[in-house]
């Protein structure tokens, strides 16, 4: 059955706009159900929906365990992805200066692209480890 006769039949059924529909399969996809906090409301979820699987659920409890609504959880959130911006620029500082102290002067374009290729595979391998460890504290 094609996607748009699915949308249709449920919109019919259900009453909720397609867009509405579309919204909940989003959701629904970018949180796993065992990742899902039953007594946490569907903004909640929302909010953690763009990050990695394996850290949403350990949010989620977080909120939970400390009460917060979904202001309180979005500050929360959003002071987390500052924090972690701050460690990617203090590793960013440290590792530049030891790639180009490794790699010596580069006065030739050639030479230098794969120096800018492993900065950037460097950052990436930083922000993917960051996501990673964007766990909330346990206490």
């Amino acid at each position: 059955m094609k996607k748009k006769r699915v949308y249709d039949q449920a919109q019919q059924m259900t009453g909720t706009s397609r867009s509405n529909i579309r919204n909940e399969v989003w959701l629904s996809n970018s949180v796993p159900p065992e990742n899902r906090v039953p007594s946490l409301s569907k903004a909640h979820h929302y909010a953690v929906a763009s990050l990695p699987h394996e850290v949403q659920k350990a949010w989620l409890e977080e909120a939970e365990r400390k009460h917060l609504n979904v202001k309180q959880f979005r500050t929360l959130l959003k002071s987390a992805r500052l924090d972690q911006q701050e460690q990617r620029m203090f590793w960013l500082k440290k590792a530049v200066p030891i790639l180009m102290k490794a790699i010596g002067p580069i006065h030739d374009d050639a030479l230098a692209k794969p120096l800018v290729d492993a900065i950037a595979e460097f950052v990436s391998l930083v922000e993917y480890q960051s996501k990673l460890n964007s766990k909330p504290e346990s206490k």
